[in-house]
C-alpha cells in the first residue's frame, strides 16, 4: 500500500450542521485539508479543526474557464497525496454532485494505487425535496444541468417533475461571479416545447444558514427570464399531465393502479 491517501467529504448545505460524524473526523485525522465552501462559518469550523488546511477558492480567476480552474484543484489535491499525506478534500453539499475535481482526483488516484474514499453529504437537491415537499418517488423526477439540458436533444416526459442545477450559469462556462450572462430566455424557449407558458415552476435556493430560510419563488414558466437568479438557484418544475399506463405490464404484474394525481406544494406562489 502507498503511502499518502484521501478522503473526499462534503460540507452539506446548511453552515457546519450538515457535517456528518465521519466527516468530521476524516478532517481531524488529515495531515493536509483543501476546502470549498460557501460560507465564513463553515470556513471557521474547518480552521478550527483542520491541523492544517487551505482554501481551493484561490484557484478561481474571473473569466477563466472553470474546466481550468477544476484541474488546478485535482492537481493540488493529487499532489498532496503522492507526497505522502493523509489528505482530505471538502466540497459544498455533496461531494459527488456537480464536483468535476473530486471524481477526477479520485479517478487519478485509484489508477495510482493510493487507498481513495467519498462519503455522501447533503446536496441542493436533498434540501429540495424536503423544503418543497415533494417525494421523487412518487412519479419520478428527472435532474440535469441547465445547460446540459439545452445543449442536447432528449425526450423529456412533462408528466415526470423536472429539476434543473445552476440555472444562473446557463451558457457561460467560465467563472463569472458577477453573473453577467443571463440567457434564461434560451432556457423557457426550450421548455415551452413541453410545458404551456403558464405552468408553474419554482426558483429554489436551500438556506445556507439556520436561521434562513429556503428561497420558493414561484411564477409562470414565461416569466422565469425577468427573475433574478443566483450561482445557487435551482429550477423546480413540478409534471405537468398525467403519465401513461402500461396496460400490458399492470396485467402482468396483478395490480390496480389509482389515478390520483400527487399534491403540488404550492406555497410561495407567484403568478
Amino acid at each position: 500500500m502507498k503511502e499518502g491517501s484521501l478522503t473526499i467529504v462534503g460540507s452539506g448545505i446548511t453552515a457546519i450542521s450538515h457535517f456528518t460524524m465521519e466527516a468530521a473526523l476524516a478532517i481531524r485525522l488529515a495531515d493536509v485539508t483543501f476546502y470549498i465552501v460557501a460560507d465564513a462559518l463553515t470556513e471557521g469550523w474547518i480552521i478550527d479543526n483542520a491541523r492544517s488546511c487551505s482554501s481551493l477558492a484561490d484557484l478561481y480567476v474571473e473569466g477563466q474557464h472553470r474546466a481550468a480552474t477544476y484541474e488546478g484543484m485535482t492537481r493540488t489535491i493529487v499532489e498532496a497525496v503522492k507526497a505522502g499525506n493523509r489528505v482530505c478534500a471538502i466540497f459544498y453539499g455533496h461531494p459527488g454532485v456537480f464536483v468535476n475535481p473530486s471524481h477526477a482526483a479520485v479517478r487519478e488516484l485509484q489508477i495510482a494505487g493510493y487507498p481513495v474514499s467519498m462519503q455522501a453529504g447533503v446536496s441542493a437537491e436533498d434540501c429540495l425535496f424536503a423544503d418543497l415537499g415533494f417525494d421523487p418517488s412518487t412519479n419520478g423526477c428527472l435532474s440535469m444541468e441547465a445547460t446540459n439540458f439545452l445543449i442536447y436533444e432528449r425526450h423529456i416526459e412533462p408528466s415526470v417533475a423536472l429539476v434543473l442545477w445552476q440555472i444562473g450559469m446557463v451558457g457561460d462556462p467560465t467563472h463569472n461571479p458577477r453573473r453577467t450572462v443571463r440567457k434564461l430566455d434560451c432556457l423557457v424557449e426550450k421548455m415551452l416545447r413541453y410545458y404551456p407558458k403558464d405552468h408553474h415552476v419554482c426558483i429554489y435556493e436551500a438556506p445556507i444558514y439556520n436561521v434562513s430560510h429556503p428561497r420558493r419563488d414561484w411564477c409562470h414558466l414565461e416569466l422565469l427570464p425577468d427573475k433574478d437568479v443566483t450561482g445557487i438557484s435551482t429550477l423546480y418544475v413540478p409534471a405537468f399531465g398525467k403519465p401513461q399506463s402500461d396496460s400490458y405490464f399492470i396485467s402482468k404484474l396483478d395490480l390496480v393502479v389509482s389515478d390520483q394525481r400527487p399534491v403540488q406544494f404550492r406555497e410561495d406562489l407567484v403568478s
